[in-house]
């Protein structure tokens, strides 16, 4: 029998000298089988699908996100976004552009929340038009938060997450 080197904070078995395991940054001390911790890791990883007609921008998006550890799918089209949306694939959030090809991101928004199975996914909208009725009209067809391009990558994060940690306290 090998000797224990610890226990394992997820699954509580013991963590033999010839296992795998890594330290778990959130808990002081912690030590957990390398299996655990990518398990745990893959459930609390949040999604996000990204549209904006700006294949660069959206591509921006994107690695912004994926750097901050979230699971990314992206579109230039509101088309292909709303086909995605509709099927079952789980999304912690969605960023809607203002404009781009097929439909556009109010029509977009309007569409998500119509299905009652995106009915209280979070929706953000980041826009180059300072127009303020298409601010009124992003957040009255359901838009949670209206975002202004150029944008700061640490507020973009923060307000789509702020948006899914608010939409998961409402679930409590």
């Amino acid at each position: 029998m090998m000797p224990t080197v610890a226990v394992c904070v997820y699954c509580s078995q013991n963590i033999e000298e010839t296992e795998k395991s890594v330290n778990v940054p959130h808990l002081p001390g912690g030590v957990a089988h390398l299996v655990c911790a990518q398990k745990v890791t893959i459930r609390t990883m949040k999604s996000i699908l990204i549209v904006d007609g700006n294949e660069s921008v959206a591509e921006v998006f994107a690695s912004v996100f994926a750097h901050h550890d979230w699971k990314v799918t992206w579109y230039r089209n509101g088309k292909g976004a709303d086909e995605q949306l509709s099927g079952s694939a789980h999304y912690d959030a969605v960023l809607v552009g203002y404009r781009f090809d097929g439909i556009d991101g109010m029509e977009l928004i309007k569409r998500i929340r119509a299905l009652p199975h995106r009915k209280d996914v979070p929706i953000v909208m980041v826009t180059g038009t300072i127009e303020l009725d298409v601010v009124a009209a992003a957040l009255a067809a359901g838009a949670d938060d209206v975002l202004y391009k150029p944008i700061d990558f640490a507020i973009l994060v923060a307000t789509v997450s702020k948006c899914v940690e608010r939409g998961r306290h409402q679930d409590i």
